[in-house]
């Protein structure tokens, strides 16, 4: 089982979209005010511009949180390089630009882990975009290039995604993201992937499915929507026995571990 390469035993704090809460989201403000916080890695998204460059944003479209509009993937970098990102946030973060993942790995992926997201939309050679080297093999390349693959974990809810990237790779760590998802088993499906992981929403989790998954020794990651990313839900993943949750503020989840002294191990 391929796994990545922690400072800690405690569990992770993933901060998640960089620190969000007080940080324009996927921007490297926010990636560098994660490290400030303490976080021990970094959460990001990726998807594919039309000219098939690796960029850091969440939503398949611009709309959110640029001062572009449509599809990411209907502009080539050039012109993705020259949008607001950091606006919508704030008027002080004006002129905060998008970053492509190589930018984000060089600045912070050898001082924390990242774990980058390749979105639906950009996995397994999207019709949309002939002749763009696929994402997966994109991105094994580069994090293989830069001497990161025991710094990184790449997860998706593509897991075809998933299983391309490890015929690319046998030694990236991978994770499984999942939400709520019916009929499916989901140790069997991360032992099909070679996966590191298993990344679900916190809803969707028991203490058996919990159990379990810590018993075959992957580490587990909830996520949770935004009205739940507090105290509250950092201890209730806490107690199912989470070695890692992905923080939007990483103070909270930080102070919670440090109350406990939860060191699980993974």
């Amino acid at each position: 089982m391929p796994a990545f390469r922690s400072d800690t035993d405690a569990p992770l704090c993933w901060a998640h979209r960089g620190h969000s809460a007080a940080f324009p989201e996927n921007t490297m403000p926010a990636f560098e005010a994660a490290v400030a916080a303490g976080a021990d890695g970094v959460e990001l998204d990726v998807t594919l511009s039309a000219d098939g460059r690796l960029v850091v944003i969440h939503d398949a479209t611009l709309d959110r949180t640029t001062d572009g509009h449509g599809p990411v993937s209907a502009l080539p970098w050039a012109e993705l390089a020259r949008l607001d990102a950091g606006s919508w946030f704030g008027p002080r973060f004006a002129g905060v630009r998008l970053p492509l993942l190589e930018e984000v790995l060089a600045a912070v992926g050898r001082r924390v882990l990242v774990n980058i997201e390749i979105k639906p939309e950009a996995a397994c050679v999207p019709a949309w975009a002939p002749g763009v080297e696929p994402v997966e093999r994109q991105m094994a390349a580069l994090v293989r290039r830069m001497g990161l693959t025991r710094r990184v974990v790449v997860s998706s809810f593509n897991y075809q995604s998933l299983i391309a990237l490890r015929s690319l790779d046998a030694e990236l760590p991978l994770g499984v993201l999942c939400e709520g998802e019916a009929n499916v088993d989901f140790l069997a499906l991360l032992g099909a992937v070679g996966a590191a992981s298993f990344h679900p929403w916190l809803d969707a989790l028991d203490a058996d499915l919990a159990g379990r998954v810590r018993a075959a020794g992957y580490g587990l990651f909830p996520w949770v929507y935004a009205e739940a990313n507090t105290p509250e839900g950092m201890a209730r993943a806490l107690d199912l026995g989470a070695t890692g949750f992905f923080a939007n503020d990483p103070a909270p989840f930080l102070a919670a571990r440090a109350a406990r002294g939860a060191r699980p191990g993974r």
